[in-house]
């Protein structure tokens, strides 16, 4: 250092003071006029810019593209999955599982209903109710069992009288939609002039 008659000369002589900061160009705090580094820098994270904003996020859902998770994320889904953030289009719906022709198994606690129910039911949808839906259970000979089913795979048969062969029989019963190929309905059947009272585990699967 020394004595300088200009200030000019001092800018030019003087030591320079020192600004504390980050220098980094890539940092969210970068300073300019910084003249040297502090380790004080902080980044964005990453596919966020510093304002914590998306880089790159086509749907505008406030999720970045690169963390976006594929798969059905419509709560009344079947399939919801609640981890997924972009629907691709494979949400399935209870309802629609159900309506189709199965395969019957069924394993009851007496003599003649195992004899009697047949080895295929056709399920067809009634009315939508909501997250319900009306089904109809096709057994056959023109037998139908009326239920529904909810959002979640809930099987419910209402009590109410069916005629099965010669037989007029109450039926009440609960069940569950287990996947998109199996279902299981537990059933009671009563009446055929007092000689049926039994209960049937029916496995339905596709």
């Amino acid at each position: 250092t020394g004595i300088y008659s200009t200030e000019s000369e001092c800018n030019n002589n003087c030591a320079q003071t020192i600004i504390l900061g980050c220098m980094d160009t890539l940092a969210c705090n970068y300073d300019i006029t910084v003249t040297q580094e502090n380790g004080s820098c902080i980044y964005a994270e990453l596919y966020y810019d510093c304002s914590n904003n998306c880089i790159n996020d086509f749907d505008n859902d406030g999720i970045c593209d690169e963390l976006e998770i594929s798969g059905c994320n419509d709560t009344l889904a079947f399939n919801f999955d609640s981890m997924a953030t972009d629907n691709d289009g494979s949400c399935e719906y209870a309802f629609e599982i159900m309506v189709n022709t199965w395969n019957m198994s069924s394993d009851c606690d007496g003599m003649i209903m195992g004899t009697i129910l047949p080895s295929e039911i056709t399920v067809y949808e009634g009315d939508y109710l909501g997250t319900i839906v009306n089904l109809e259970l096709h057994l056959g000979a023109g037998v139908i069992i009326d239920g529904q089913v909810d959002y979640l795979g809930n099987i419910t048969i209402p009590n109410q009288s069916i005629g099965i062969d010669q037989f007029s029989l109450d039926v009440i019963g609960l069940g569950q939609l287990n996947s998109t190929t199996s279902a299981t309905v537990n059933i009671s059947f009563s009446g055929g002039f007092g000689f049926i009272s039994e209960s049937c585990i029916l496995t339905l699967t596709l």
